[in-house]
């Protein structure tokens, strides 16, 4: 276009001949230089550093929570521009064939073991209860052995400290097909005191998958960064990590709200109607625990 302009022809007739607008003969491509803020950086970088795994979703989150009004957008910009964007994209899983919501805590536990090796220690499991509610860790156990005891040890913890009154109230427990947790022992205390026991189908491990999930990203925030002298020294960090898990960490499947403040929340009518039409959408086959 700007040939036939230097031939002589006029602005107009040069557009319309190469077939572009007018307005492009005096378009200048302008080059961005993107600002970059400092202090939110820092407040990234801190974030970054005790939450490792974090995403762009968690970290706006947590900003937003120190009453920093800002778009995920410009968390995503810095991260990007502070190399700190991840890689690894989201597995896309099927949904379990049965749904569990649960409209109020302490009706429906998951639980589950994992381990963790501490060097000069060995292998280290560490049993759970997640309250599939507000995913809130009732209780646990630090255990060298992940026999059907330290599973019985693990379930009268969380029990004493979610019903010191032993009224279970119609409690449900669901684990998977773990020898330990489909023991005649474990079986038989969980009939003792009156809790229903359901467990996963085969080959379906997305139906326990909160606790699964819950332990990747336990391990990732609070257990791969750091290194244990000793299992005593672990079992510290744990009182801590729990505790720090249940009251500041904000979950994504809570509306970024900490299982303490979503326990709060739910006792809310109206915000417990909203929550259960919103979780109810989200599935084809669901059981509502209320």
């Amino acid at each position: 276009m700007t040939e036939l302009i230097a031939n002589g022809l006029s602005g107009s007739r040069s557009a319309s001949l190469a077939g572009v607008s007018r307005s492009m003969i005096y378009y200048r491509q302008r080059v961005r230089k993107p600002e970059y803020d400092a202090d939110l950086e820092r407040r990234i970088s801190t974030i970054m550093e005790e939450r490792p795994s974090y995403g762009t979703r968690r970290v706006t989150a947590m900003i937003r929570r120190s009453g920093f009004r800002i778009g995920r957008n410009r968390v995503r910009r810095h991260m990007r521009h502070m190399n700190l964007i991840s890689t690894n994209k989201k597995i896309r899983r099927k949904h379990a064939p049965r749904a569990i919501v649960a409209a109020r805590p302490n009706v429906m536990w998951e639980t589950d073991f994992t381990k963790i090796h501490i060097e000069g220690e060995g292998w280290i499991y560490l049993t759970a209860y997640l309250d599939l509610c507000s995913m809130r860790i009732e209780r646990y156990l630090v255990s060298r052995m992940s026999r059907t005891a330290e599973m019985i040890e693990a379930l009268d913890n969380a029990i004493l400290g979610a019903f010191p009154d032993l009224n279970l109230n119609g409690l449900r427990i669901r684990s998977d097909n773990g020898s330990q947790l489909t023991s005649s022992g474990y079986e038989k205390h969980l009939r003792k005191l009156g809790i229903k026991h359901e467990t996963s189908h085969g080959h379906t491990p997305e139906e326990d998958g909160h606790i699964e999930s819950y332990f990747g990203r336990f391990k990732d925030d609070y257990i791969y960064t750091r290194e244990f002298v000793s299992l005593e020294d672990f079992r510290k960090h744990m009182e801590w990590a729990v505790s720090n898990d249940n009251t500041r960490r904000p979950h994504s499947s809570l509306n970024y709200m900490t299982p303490e403040e979503f326990e709060s929340a739910i006792l809310n009518e109206d915000f417990k109607k909203r929550w259960i039409e919103k979780e109810i959408g989200r599935y084809n086959h669901v059981e509502l625990l209320e």
